[in-house]
């Protein structure tokens, strides 16, 4: 599997596995589509909360949503959250 993601210029996972593919022949169960919201049908209820959310409307927002948690942090004083970088080792 490792060689065809890197062999691969754009990858999309339903090439390689969904309800119809399995390519590599892999263990998987079908999720409630709360876990890959992209929004829904006017008056359409999905019966539990989103969990993973795609909406085109919150597109672009990461940047501004990072920023905004970082004066929060550093806002209440928990200056060493805001300044944290998870990349870094």
């Amino acid at each position: 599997m490792r060689r065809t993601l890197l062999y691969m210029d754009q990858t999309s996972m339903v090439q390689l596995l969904s309800p119809e593919v399995n390519k590599f022949d892999l263990k998987l169960e079908i999720l409630h589509e709360c876990w890959n919201f992209r929004g829904a049908a006017p008056g359409r209820i999905l019966g539990q909360p989103v969990k993973v959310d795609h909406h085109p409307n919150l597109r672009g927002r990461l940047a501004v949503d990072i920023f905004n948690r970082a004066v929060q942090y550093m806002q209440s004083g928990r200056v060493e959250y805001a300044r944290n970088n998870p990349f870094e080792s």
